[in-house]
């Protein structure tokens, strides 16, 4: 039972890094999209600066100003979500012990650096120190079996002594010898207590057995998500790239004239859209990350002195 214990400390341990780390992360994330989404609404706030088609009387003009409008408060209301999201996850580390964000303030570096750095997994991993911890519950049950059965196992006693005594005519000297069997056929106490610790035995390995079953059903799903959503994230950050050229060249189309505001309204919108998918779809790898590494014998101390 102590191994157990040592194995659900363990496991708990790594769940609050994972989850730890995994907020943290989130921060690197968000300040990423914080950077790009102030890019988006700078370019936006420039051109309604310079916009010179504001007139009702120019329905078109009119109309590009409204679009535009629309594309500069979608922006800022990406931004205040990102601020709040940062402001409650600092918030949940500050419980789990940063004591202050300018202390942990991120680096700028990129999510997938902090992803494969400090929740790093194995691609076939061992079963997770709960499983571990399962299967010392599992001996310890045994053990508990095979001492209650024990009790009513019956008992042989051989004993043997051997004596002098003295009289008032002589000394002489004795020897005993014998055997003794005790059985409890109707101990109260002791009565069915083999077999409650054999159903006891019984269910903690079928316990085991379907945790240890689950954790792998799991972590298949798991490495198929995180696939997945790693090559989704991978296009979605190459085509916010794309999308970015695609605003700031709409963007000189525009002074120009060769195009109107809703096309370039139109390109910016597309970012938005791009924008969000990619932030979504990062945070849920993150996630993900988080969620298989705390299904693995990871050495924490060595994960942070990389």
């Amino acid at each position: 039972m102590v191994v157990a214990k040592k194995y659900d400390l363990r496991q708990a341990e790594i769940n609050q890094y994972a989850y730890a780390t995994a907020n943290y992360i989130a921060l690197v994330s968000l300040q990423e999209q914080k950077i790009r989404l102030k890019k988006i609404a700078k370019n936006i706030d420039e051109i309604l600066k310079k916009y010179a088609l504001g007139n009702k009387k120019n329905q078109v003009g009119y109309s590009g100003l409204l679009i535009l409008q629309v594309s500069e408060n979608k922006t800022k209301s990406f931004i205040i979500d990102n601020e709040e999201k940062t402001k409650a996850l600092y918030a949940t580390l500050r419980e789990l012990g940063f004591t202050s964000e300018i202390d942990w303030s991120v680096n700028n570096l990129p999510v997938n650096d902090y992803l494969n750095k400090y929740l790093k997994f194995e691609l076939e991993p061992d079963s997770s120190f709960k499983i571990s911890a399962l299967k010392a519950k599992v001996d310890a049950d045994k053990n508990k079996e095979k001492i209650e059965n024990g009790k009513n196992l019956p008992k042989l006693n051989l004993f043997a002594e051997n004596y002098v005594f003295n009289g008032d005519r002589s000394t002489q000297n004795g020897y005993t010898a014998g055997l003794n069997l005790r059985w409890n056929f109707f101990d109260p106490l002791s009565y069915n207590s083999g077999s409650i610790a054999s159903n006891n035995s019984n269910s903690s390995r079928y316990e085991f057995l379907a945790q240890q079953q689950n954790e792998r059903t799991e972590i298949e799903f798991l490495n198929s998500q995180i696939n997945a959503l790693t090559q989704a994230v991978r296009l979605a950050s190459k085509n916010d790239e794309l999308m970015f050229k695609n605003v700031a060249v709409s963007q000189e189309l525009f002074k120009n004239g060769a195009i109107v505001a809703s096309n370039l309204s139109d390109a910016i919108m597309k970012y938005l859209d791009n924008f969000v998918y990619f932030a979504n779809a990062q945070m849920q790898l993150i996630d993900l990350y988080s969620k298989k590494v705390s299904k693995q014998k990871i050495d924490i101390n060595h994960a942070l002195n990389q």
